[in-house]
Parts: C-alpha cells; structure tokens; sequence
C-alpha cells in the first residue's frame, strides 16, 4: 500500500507542477498535448468524473445545494458516492417523509434538510485514499470515526407538540423520587404548537471499518458482519478468507479512490443515510419504546443561542428559539451538564453516565472522538414486558405502579411511575463507554456496574460466542455508537445487591440519599462529590459478602444522632450537649436532600416529641446551601450521616463457615469504620430475623454505666429483612436490615476509661500518664544537642509519652493515644496488683525515674555520669516499651469464637536491631481469650473485658467550634491477670536490664524508641 501510494502522490503531484509550469494552452510536444490530454490515472474535478458516470441524482444534490462550484474548483475534498441504480432503491424503501408528511418516493420530494444530509454527511473536508482514512485524523492511533462536511442544523425541525417527550411521573409524598423533574411539561401542551430543536448540537460524524484500523483495535470480520447484519453469501469471513472491505456504516465500497484534480470520490453500494444518535435510534425503531421512554425521563430541552443564530440565517422562523434536546449526564459535550434548562441547578438529579444523544461522544477512558463510540445494551419491548411482569422485576415495577394490577396495557404508564434514581441504575448499567471493548468477540471482558462480567461464561446462555448473539434480536447503528437490542433485561448489580432493599423502600429515603449522594460524580469531577464516599460502588461489590443495617427515615426523623462532637466538652457545657433529627427533603436545588435540626440532648431520658429544637444557624443544615457540607451545622450533618453508614457496614470474612454472617456464633462484629457492632439477640432467621437486636458502642454505654441512665436505655431492633444473597437469589451480595433505632460509636475514649476506673486500671492508668520533660531526657542523653526547634523537640518529647494532646483535638480534659493512627486496636490493661507486683520485680515508673535522675546529678555541671546515664536511658525504654506492649494491632473480642490454636499480633512496641515490630499471641476459645508474651508466658483476659472506647480527633479544639471528626480510632479494652513482657527477664527482673552500664547500653540499643 505504502509504495502504491507514495507512486500515486509522486504522480499527482508532478503533472500538477507540470501544469502550473508549462500551462493548460502550451504543447510540450507533439505527443502529449496537456491541454486535450491529462494523465491516464487522473481524472477531471470530482463535479466533473460524477457528471460523465451514473450519478445524475448526486450530481442533483451538488447543483441543488450550489456546491459545483467547490467540488469543481476547491482541492482537498474526498466524497463517498451511490448510483443511480441504489437511490432508485432507497426511494422505493426509504421511511423519510416530504414536507407534506408522505413517503418520500422520488428525488423531487426531498426537503433542503434532506439534501443536505445526503451530500454533506459523506463528504470530507480532506483528500485522502481510502486506506489512510484511519491515518490521517492524527491522534497517535487508528480512527473509525470521520467529522464530515454536515453540520448539527441538518437535525433542527420543527417538532408538534405531541411529538415531544411527555413524562407521566406523577411523584408523591412518600415516594423515592429520585429528583424526577418534568422538563418538557411546558412545551407538551396543544396550545404551545410545538418548539424548533436540534438532536445534538454536535455534528455527526461518519464511521466507516476499514482492514487496519480493526486489526489494530482487535475487531474481526465476523464483529462487523454481526453488527452489520451481513448473513449468507454477504457474511464477511474471518481472517484472509474474507478478503479486504471496506464499509461506511453499512455501505459496502464497491470502488475506490477515484482519483480527480481536486480529490477523490469512492462508490458504495448502497445510499448512506447517517443514522441518528443513540437515544434517536432508540426511540424510532419501534421496538425500544418502552425503555426510551425511560430514557427520555433524563432528557430536556436546553435553548441553544448559536444554533438560533445559524438556523435563522438559513431560514425564517421568526421571532422563534432552537433548542437542542440534552440528556442530562456526567459527560456530555462541554463536560458535565450541571445546570437546568432554566439554568438553575440540577441538585440532586441523578445523572446517565453520558449523554446517548451526544454526536461527537467521546469516552471516558480520554481517546479522541475520532477513535471510539460508546454502545448501549437496550432491551426490545416485549424483553421489557418479560421482566417487568413476569421477571426480576415484577417487585420493582409493583412498589411503585399508581394503576394496579400492572398488565401489559398499563405497564408503559407504569414504568413512568418508577424513581429516576432507580431508573438511572438500569440505565447506567446497559451504557457502555467504549464500543471498541463491546464488540461481540469481547463479550467475556464486557462488565456490569458492578465490575462482574456482564455476559459471565458459567451462565448457559453465554458458553459460547454463539450463544451469546442468540440474546440480540438485531444491531442498531447510531452516528455516536451501536445499539445492540436484546431479547432480555440485563439486572444491575443496584437491583441485586444490598442497596436494592434501600433503593426501593418507602422508608429508606434518607440512607439512600446518603448512599448515592456521590454517583454522579463517579465518571467525572471525582473530588467534586459532597460526601466523597462513593458507598453505592463499595456496597455493589459482588464478590463481597455484606450485613447493611438501614435506619428508617423514621427513626431518624425522632431518635436521630446524638453529636459526639458536642458531648465532648466538659460538663460545665452540658448545656450544649445535641441530637440531631433528620428529614428527607428533595426540594428544588437540592444539593444534598437532607435537612438536619439540632435539639438538646439528655443523656438521663430518651428523645420525645417534646423536645425542642435548638434555634440559630449552627443547628441547621438545610438541603440546598451549596458548600453547606464543608462548615458549620453542614459539616455537622455530613460527619453525623458519613460515620453512621460506615459503622451501619458488616464486611464479613468469607470462607469462615458458621461465623460468616449473623447467623453465626459470634456477638462481636466490626463495621467497615472499625466500630464494633454487638449482637444482642440473634433473632429468628426462618423468621426473616424477627427479634433481632444489635447495639453500637453507644448503646452499650448507656446500658453500661452503672444504671446512671435507666430512662435511657437504646435499643436497636431489626424491624425487616432482606436475603440478598447470592445463594438465594443467584447474584446478590449479603443480607439487609432496617432498623427501628440507628446504632452510634461509644463517646468514650482510651484516657476516659482508664482514668475513671481506678479499681481496675488505676495503676496501669499511672503508667500511661507517663510524662517526661524535656529537661529530664537531655540529662539522660535521648534527646541531643542537635535537637533545637521546637517542632523537633515536641517530636521526640511525645515518643515517651502513651498519652498525648499536641497536635491534636481530643475531649475537653483528655488526651488521646499517641501512637494510634486511624485504625482499630486492643488494649490488655493488667490488674493493679499485676502492675504493683512488677514494680516489686524491679520495673520503675516515672517518679523512681526522676528520683534517680535527682539522685545522681552533679550539682556543679548540672550533668549525670555516663553510667547513670545509660541506667537511666535504660529504665525509660524499659517503663515506655512495657507500656505500648499492652497495646495491639486490630480489635478482638472474647466470643464464641475459636480463631485456631493462636495467631501472632503486633503490638506498638519495636525490636530495634531486627526492625520488626514485636507480637504477642492471641488465642481466642469460646468465652476466653489467652495471650502469650515473648517472654513464653501465658496471661488470661478476665473481667470486665470487651470495653469499649474510641479515640477521636476532632476537626478543631472541642470548646464550642469542633464540627467534625478528622480521624478516629475503635479500641476494644480488656482487664488480664498478669502484666506482658516483650522481652525475657534475666533472673525474673526488669532491672537486669540496668544491673551494669555495658548491659543498659545493649538494652536501648535493641530497644530504642523510634516513634
């Protein structure tokens, strides 16, 4: 090919300078006269070569649209071309109609807007054989889509009223609404006549599948047959038995690069009429009715200023608009469509993951438009009626049908009646970014929204590529991607999953809202979400196995949340202390749909209707405030509703036979923030889990305190519940619940419970509030000379401190673990008389410390003998390192469990020399858990065990401005018989460590605190 047309060219070119040198009139010689006779290969202007072939009707368009001119003249054109013979077959079958509304029949029937279409949609700005057509858009790799000469006004028309959208949603109070908005209701009356609007105020572009451009792109012949419709003798075999082709949609080349002056023309077989977009083609061809009228729910009509001023200068409309009809999406031309018609903003309408109407698409994977289209799995009419009547969604479609029982004959207005975020998931699901990737071959690689296969081979009706096709009742080509129409309804993972039961209840609208308020960022503007959670992709992972726990907009609306970050101040401002109620509200402009109300809290008697609400701007958060979510009572309510749905996730081991889900032995379960959640009654699983009840840390601290609080005693009951395995249902995740009460973390942390329990942890509490200056460690040389900022100094300072309030936002009066980083812990907290016996073994705590330090001084250098300073250094890596020891990696519980002979753990305490953080073992049996400590000793967890705590960092120090909580971690605090020793004790005693300077040296040497 390559020497082909580098012969061509060189050709071409030459007789073009020849003729510009010598002349069209000068003979050069007697032989070949350039003024009667031009080279064999080159031929006339292309308005010319059509002219002196069978071409009368193209030739027709040319001078109709007053284009001889160019195409006689101006250079750089290429134009694909049908005879005769072909347009006498598209008028004999053609579905267009003339001005009047008949069939159009013969060439003089044609509308401007017809002609236009005709010439100027197969005709290229730029000469080009047939073979670098993929080439020459540039970009870095093949093309298949080409701009052309036509132009986004050959769509505009005049639309009838009752040719419009017309949306039948009609939404009520207590629906899931989704955001539904009836865009075209004021154009869809008789009085309005009717609107001018444009498809798309994009050009179409032309496709055409030529041999490398496939190749490369791994599209086989039989691909393009499939989608084509090529069967018997058309079929275009795979591999060389097929022979090179070319198409143009689906226009067989049957002649190519007709070389002429000003370019090249090629001849099809048949009369390409390009198709319109996507959402069009679906809406006309008859059989995809009822699934475009759910599309077209996502559409409205967008008053487009340029396009009015293009249409008008080639026809009067008068004093009338041209619209174009947009559906609202994550990627559109321009980006995402943010605003109305009415150029507010959309709120909370959920968004298609791009807009089907869109000509020059381009997907999100950033290839140019050039390179790829998008495709569209859309289930035919009587595909729809299956699964709606007699199908998976037969509940669906009950839920929420005005007319009842729902029959064929009202299932259309049926359908309408379904939530546009319900609908968006079937939508999404069957919208596919890439054609390229979605062409039969690849059906095994194409994925649902969940990221499983869509089309999986362990399904019989996928085995085989064969199979496979048998689900398409035909191809539908579309200028911007390829409807494939299938004779069944592909579910979304939305429908299967653990959000099903949410997205569908009448009483969820608030988790719901919460649960999906980031998927319309999903594709686009990632960090532009509001909560930036993205939960409805976690919770479709279907390979997961998932309890969800649902608080009804109900409970949320009475009991609501209490807010941690106003219980933690001190007493004195009880005053302050809150709950907030929430309600589901998708007014207009509604950015977030929840309104949040903050009302006195006591901890002493539960919530009542008489409570009443606090006043002011800090106790509200309205839906619509944009940015509200980032300050204030908004920020407030964004934490409150986040940390609920974290600790409201079970995210459950597989493979771990009876303790895989609720149904198991265990009473501890951690959520997917590292809350603990608690089992309190099982309930009755052949009974849909009647009965059953589960606490949060909060719960059990209000239970726990030592009946302060017998008016308020939370419960958390499951009130129903949804199996949406897959065991059961063949594609599902887990189990869902709805609950009567939402369940909230302890309020409670590690320094709260140590310090106010001094019968249990009074001594090891002593031993946490270890505190050295930095006086005391630059005597005994752990901080050095060379430490001298005070960031420095602050740091090495804290690395011997448990407990810590620099840098850091903890409970007024508190402090927080310091070596604690967002994650979830243990804490084995020895008894007194464990602590008091180690202290007889030789441990020092931090007043022996500094006693010693004092005691061996120098009065006149103010400095510590070597020695003494080694022995010192000794003691404190002993005293810190003991301490962190106590404290391990991940929150386990004593259960009903057996985790299998034990399992090693680290633990916050490092071996220096071997750079491993040192472990315990931790053997968990039913009702017992048994540690045993580097030293090869065994200590028992007893009484009281299973505390809980968490430490929380707030977003600002807690007196009055705290609205948030930056990180936080869960702990679990159990009581043990016996202290743990990361190291084996020479002779029984912790001061062997010390008993010779050469001996502490070694000590810290392989002890050392390093953070």
């Amino acid at each position: 090919m390559k020497n082909r047309i580098t012969t061509m060219k060189a050709s071409f070119f030459g007789a073009l300078c020849l003729l510009s040198s010598c002349g069209l009139t000068y003979s050069c010689s007697d032989d070949y006269d350039l003024d009667e006779t031009l080279p064999g290969f080159l031929g006339g202007s292309i308005y010319d070569e059509l002219k002196a072939r069978d071409f009368k009707t193209v030739v027709k368009l040319v001078d109709d649209l007053e284009y001889s001119d160019v195409l006689s003249r101006t250079g750089s054109k290429t134009l694909f071309v049908a005879p005769d013979s072909a347009y006498a077959r598209f008028f004999a079958t053609t579905d267009w109609v003339d001005a009047s509304g008949s069939p159009v029949r013969s060439y003089e029937q044609l509308t401007l807007s017809q002609k236009r279409i005709l010439l100027y949609n197969v005709l290229l700005n730029n000469a080009d054989v047939l073979e670098m057509l993929p080439y020459s858009a540039g970009g870095g790799s093949l093309t298949m889509r080409r701009n052309t000469a036509a132009s986004s006004l050959d769509s505009v028309k005049y639309w009838q009223w009752n040719e419009l959208p017309n949306n039948l949603n009609e939404p009520s109070e207590d629906d899931a609404t989704g955001g539904d908005v009836r865009f075209w209701d004021a154009y869809t009356n008789q009085g309005r006549g009717g609107i001018y609007m444009a498809l798309d105020a994009t050009a179409p572009m032309m496709l055409h599948f030529i041999e490398d451009q496939m190749k490369e792109k791994d599209i086989t012949h039989d691909d393009v047959s499939f989608i084509l419709g090529l069967r018997g003798d058309d079929a275009w075999l795979n591999g060389s038995a097929g022979g090179k082709r070319t198409y143009i949609y689906d226009a067989r080349v049957i002649e190519q690069d007709v070389t002429c002056l000003n370019g090249y023309f090629n001849v099809l077989d048949k009369v390409v009429v390009t198709p319109s977009n996507m959402a069009e083609v679906i809406r006309t061809n008859g059989s995809t009715n009822l699934f475009s009228q759910m599309l077209d729910r996502f559409s409205a009509p967008y008053y487009n200023a340029s396009l009015t001023e293009q249409y008008k200068a080639l026809y009067d409309i008068g004093n009338d608009s041209v619209f174009e009809k947009r559906y609202i999406s994550s990627r559109s031309h321009g980006g995402a469509i943010s605003e109305r018609p009415d150029r507010k903003d959309l709120g909370s309408f959920p968004l298609l993951s791009f807009d089907p109407g869109w000509n020059e698409y381009s997907g999100s994977n950033s290839l140019p438009k050039e390179q790829d289209m998008a495709a569209m799995f859309v289930p035919s009419d009587a595909a729809m009626e299956e699964y709606f009547l007699n199908g998976g969604g037969r509940a669906l479609i009950e839920r929420f049908a005005k007319q009842t029982p729902v029959t064929r004959e009202n299932l259309s207005y049926n359908l309408y009646q379904i939530p546009l975020n319900i609908v968006q998931a079937l939508i999404n699901n069957l919208m596919k970014d890439s054609f390229l990737e979605s062409v039969p071959s690849k059906y095994l690689t194409i994925m649902n929204d969940a990221q499983d296969q869509m089309f999986p081979a362990t399904d019989p009706n996928y085995s085989s590529l064969e199979q496979y096709k048998e689900s398409f009742e035909r191809c539908l080509f579309a200028n911007n991607g390829v409807v494939y129409v299938m004779n069944r309804v592909m579910t979304p993972a939305d429908y299967a999953s653990v959000i099903a039961p949410v997205l569908y209840s009448r009483g969820t609208q608030i988790v719901n809202a919460v649960l999906r308020a980031d998927d319309n960022f999903i594709q686009e503007n990632y960090n532009s979400a509001p909560l930036q959670k993205y939960y409805s992709t976690y919770l479709k992972a279907m390979q997961s196995h998932f309890s969800l726990f649902v608080p009804t907009d109900e409970s949320l609306g009475f009991y609501g949340l209490v807010d941690p970050m106003s219980l933690a101040r001190n007493a004195a401002s009880a005053s302050q202390y809150k709950y907030w109620r929430f309600t589901y509200d998708n007014s207009t402009n509604a950015v977030f749909p929840i309104k949040s109300q903050a009302y006195r809290f006591y901890y002493d008697r539960a919530p009542s209707d008489g409570d009443r609400a606090l006043t002011g701007a800090a106790n509200v958060s309205n839906p619509g405030d944009k940015g509200s979510l980032n300050s204030g009572a908004g920020l407030v309510k964004r934490q409150l509703l986040t940390d609920m749905v974290d600790h409201h996730i079970i995210v459950h081991e597989t493979g771990s036979g009876d303790q895989e889900d609720m149904q198991g032995r265990r009473r501890y379960y951690l959520s997917r923030s590292g809350a603990p959640v608690y089992l309190r009654e099982r309930g009755d699983a052949n009974a849909g889990f009647a009965g059953m009840v589960v606490d949060g840390g909060f719960q059990l601290q209000m239970r726990g305190d030592a009946g302060k609080y017998p008016d308020n005693q939370p419960v958390c009951t499951v009130t129903e519940s949804y199996n949406q395995t897959a065991e059961l249902n063949g594609y599902g995740n887990g189990f869902t619940f709805l609950l009567d009460r939402p369940m909230q973390a302890t309020t409670k942390s590690v320094y709260n419970i140590l310090s106010n329990d001094q019968d249990h942890y009074g001594e090891f509490y002593k031993l946490c509030e270890t505190n050295f200056s930095e006086d005391d460690l630059r005597l005994v040389g752990l901080i050095g000379e060379d430490v001298t900022s005070r960031e420095e100094i602050a740091n090495e300072v804290n690395k011997y401190r448990i407990f810590t309030n620099e840098g850091v936002n903890p409970t007024q009066g508190e402090s927080l673990v310091r070596f604690f980083n967002n994650y979830r812990y243990t804490i084995y907290a020895p008894t007194n008389d464990a602590v008091l016996a180690a202290f007889d073994k030789g441990l020092k705590s931090q007043e022996d410390i500094t006693g010693f330090i004092a005691e061996n001084l120098d009065e006149e250098s103010g400095t510590l003998p070597e020695a003494a300073q080694a022995q010192a250094r000794a003691m404190i890596t002993m005293l810190v390192n003991f301490v962190k020891y106590h404290f391990q990696d991940q929150s386990f519980f004593v259960d009903d469990i057996d985790n299998g002979g034990g399992v090693d753990y680290q633990t916050s305490c490092i071996d220096n020399e071997d750079n491993v953080y040192l472990s315990i073992n931790m053997r968990q049996e039913p009702g017992s858990i048994t540690l045993t400590d580097r030293a090869g000793r065994t200590v028992s967890v007893q009484a009281p065990y299973n505390v809980l705590a968490r430490d929380a960092n707030f977003n600002a120090p807690v007196q009055g401005v705290a609205t948030a909580i930056n990180s936080s971690s869960y702990v679990s605090i159990h009581q043990i018989e016996d202290v743990l020793n990361f190291t084996s004790l020479e002779n029984g005693r912790y001061d062997s460590a010390w008993s010779t300077p050469s001996a502490a040296l070694k000590f810290v040497t392989k002890y050392r605190i390093r953070k």
